[in-house]
C-alpha cells in the first residue's frame, strides 16, 4: 500500500512538473505574439486634460495597437488640448497631429 501511494504521488508531482513547464511555455509564446503584433500597429497619444477618459471622445480605435494618455514626449510640445497624435508602430514616424476628434475619426475609418 505505501509502495503504491509513493508511486501515485510521484506520478502527480511528474504530472503537475510538465503542467507547470507547458504553462510558461504557453505565456511566453503568447507574449512573443502579442508583442510582435503591437510593434506593427499604430499608437494614439491623447494629450488632454486629467480626469477625462479616451473612452468619452468615441474614437474608433480598433486599428490602434497602444492609447496612451499624457504620456510626456521630448518630440513635441502639446499647447492645445485635446491633442491627439498617432504615430507608427514599427519606427514611431509621425503620421497624424489633430485637435478634431472627427479627423481623428476619418484618418482612422481609412485604414
Amino acid at each position: 500500500m505505501t509502495q503504491l501511494n509513493s508511486l501515485k504521488n510521484r506520478r502527480i508531482a511528474q504530472i503537475s512538473f510538465y503542467m507547470g513547464i507547458g504553462m510558461v511555455v504557453l505565456f511566453i509564446v503568447t507574449n512573443i505574439i502579442l508583442n510582435n503584433q503591437e510593434k506593427d500597429r499604430d499608437r494614439l497619444y491623447i494629450y488632454d486634460t486629467p480626469g477625462i477618459s479616451w473612452k468619452e471622445y468615441g474614437i474608433n480605435h480598433t486599428n490602434i495597437g497602444i492609447i496612451s494618455t499624457n504620456t510626456p514626449d521630448a518630440r513635441f510640445r502639446v499647447t492645445r488640448f485635446p491633442t491627439f497624435i498617432i504615430t507608427s508602430g514599427n519606427n514611431k514616424e509621425i503620421k497624424l497631429i489633430t485637435n478634431e476628434v472627427n479627423l481623428l475619426n476619418e484618418y482612422l475609418n481609412k485604414q
